[in-house]
């Protein structure tokens, strides 16, 4: 794989990361976000070495797995390397995963994967910033977090797979910074 990515250390890091210890914490504390970051490190190893459709499987795993990995389908669907159409596939295969829970009891998938997180409060143990902004500027505050984030990432990260990661996690940490519910499990 090294050979054909034409970079001899994108495997081996992806390898280590998934080994930290953070990580292995984050397995036994919270198994989804683990399946995001394996997911996500690993489109990013299959775009390395120009599997671009694997990928993008990768990326609808990550996007069935947790909520707000939809915040990067613009970010995927724009880069180079992956682009509109794989972007739009991997909403469609997470679509197609997700649909019998939804077609099983409605009501129910959209409380458990829309409501609870937008209509729980605010916890105060939450690492984030969102208890200390006024209550009406919350909301707006992690749109244009976002948003910034969004714009440093178009503006100057490099169009490489490694970039896409790093401007994946710049995304997600600019929601997690001002989440209303961001523990370590997220940050990690």
């Amino acid at each position: 794989l090294a050979a054909r990515s034409g970079r001899p250390g994108a495997v081996p890091l992806a390898v280590l990361a998934g080994t930290l210890p953070g990580t292995l914490y984050d397995v036994q504390q919270a198994w989804n976000e683990t399946i995001v970051f394996g997911a996500l490190a690993g489109a990013g190893v299959l775009l390395a070495v120009r599997r671009p459709w694997w990928a993008a499987a990768c990326f609808a795993v990550a996007l069935c797995t947790k909520q707000h990995v939809v915040l990067l389908l613009p970010l995927w669907a724009v880069w180079p390397a992956f682009g509109l159409r794989r972007a739009v596939a991997a909403a469609a295969g997470a679509a197609a995963v997700t649909l019998p829970f939804f077609l099983w009891n409605p009501g129910r998938f959209w409380h458990c994967v829309v409501e609870f997180f937008v209509d729980l409060p605010a916890r105060t143990d939450s690492l984030s910033v969102w208890q200390w902004v006024p209550g009406p500027l919350a909301t707006a505050t992690v749109l244009l977090l976002v948003v910034a984030a969004y714009a440093l990432v178009l503006r100057g990260v490099p169009r490489t797979p490694g970039g896409l990661l790093l401007g994946s996690g710049l995304v997600l940490a600019a929601f997690d910074l001002a989440n209303k519910q961001s523990f370590l499990n997220q940050w990690l």
